[in-house]
């Protein structure tokens, strides 16, 4: 499914759409897929809709939920990840969170808005300084 909600906003995927399949072991995404989500391997299952469940009803629910099995996805590898995206420091940690709070605060995504778009600038560019004072 491609990102028809987003035609005129598309700036933040790329064109032509690409699979990134080695950033992260055992995650994907795809401009096209889902959104471009992260899912598990090349997938349509994103991580966010099943972190809820994994976190409140444990890693059974989501087993019986998604019949995550087939994905070969597992609960380690799940905390992995999280363990080493919520591992950011500093501005990288102040990044995750202005994206995360501009995700829940509005209807809109935050991208195609100014005002939250601004936010989320202002705060890469800090991080962006801060690396190049490290070299």
């Amino acid at each position: 499914m491609e990102n028809q909600s987003y035609e005129n906003h598309r700036e933040i995927w790329r064109n032509p759409a690409v699979e990134s399949t080695d950033i992260y072991p055992g995650l994907v995404v795809q401009d096209d897929r889902v959104g471009g989500s992260i899912t598990i391997r090349s997938s349509r299952l994103p991580l966010w809709t099943l972190i809820g469940t994994a976190i409140r009803d444990g890693w059974e629910e989501v087993q019986e939920g998604w019949d995550i099995t087939e994905y070969n996805y597992t609960a380690e590898e799940l905390a992995d990840f999280l363990y080493n995206l919520l591992e950011a420091r500093g501005e990288f940690a102040r990044l995750l969170l202005e994206i995360a709070n501009t995700n829940r605060e509005e209807e809109i995504d935050w991208w195609v808005n100014e005002k939250l778009n601004k936010r989320v600038r202002d705060q890469l560019t800090l991080c962006l300084e801060s690396l190049a004072k490290v070299g």
